[in-house]
């Protein structure tokens, strides 16, 4: 069986206030697959989101901060969070049936704005550089969210059910996939297959 295998660095943030911004370091110019994290209260991290990405892990990680920051993206209590709890503060409008809350997000804005910063602020970011095709960076990215929505709670707690991933076809082959983190990760295994 063929082996891939990955090695996150990090962790790095959206803002240097809270640590090295990926934005900043020379990694955040790479592409490859990455996880958002946020420090578990028992050590450790938990993952809240599993991304690839062809572009800069830079260009990829602000457009994520813009959605967060316009209300597009679900915005859950840190202070859960770091308890392996979904507290939702504010539940995005990019899915079914909020699509039409801008107007809300508008009103409530002041009193959301200290919190998506404080998220911003919380959330640990771990990439894994890697040149492999697109398809291949993809069952990576699907391997590990599977990984994570298999973990025991409250490890699989923050990883939202309605996030989709590559599901491979029956059939399909398959590949080792060798994970080094720098940091424990709760949900993700030293090998997966893809």
């Amino acid at each position: 069986m063929q082996k891939v295998e990955v090695t996150f660095q990090g962790p790095f943030f959206f803002t240097s206030v809270a640590g090295p911004s990926i934005f900043r370091e020379p990694v955040g110019q790479e592409k490859g697959v990455y996880l958002w994290t946020i420090p578990f209260q028992k050590g450790g991290h938990i993952v809240v989101y599993v991304g690839e990405t062809g572009v800069s892990f830079a260009k990829r990680l602000k457009e994520h901060m813009i959605f967060v920051m316009g209300g597009n993206y679900r915005l859950t209590d840190v202070e859960k969070m770091m308890h392996g709890e979904e507290s939702v503060i504010w539940n995005g409008t990019w899915r079914k049936g909020t699509r039409d809350k801008m107007e809300e997000f508008l009103d409530h804005l002041p009193a959301l704005a200290p919190k998506i910063q404080n998220y911003l602020r919380s959330i640990s970011i771990f990439v894994a550089p890697t040149s492999v095709d697109t398809k291949t960076r993809r069952r990576i990215e699907g391997a590990l969210a599977k990984s994570i929505r298999k973990s025991p709670v409250p490890y699989c707690s923050l990883y939202p059910q309605d996030n989709r991933y590559p599901v491979l076809k029956e059939g399909t082959s398959t590949f080792r996939l060798n994970i080094k983190l720098p940091a424990l990760i709760h949900g993700l295994k030293d090998e997966l297959e893809a």
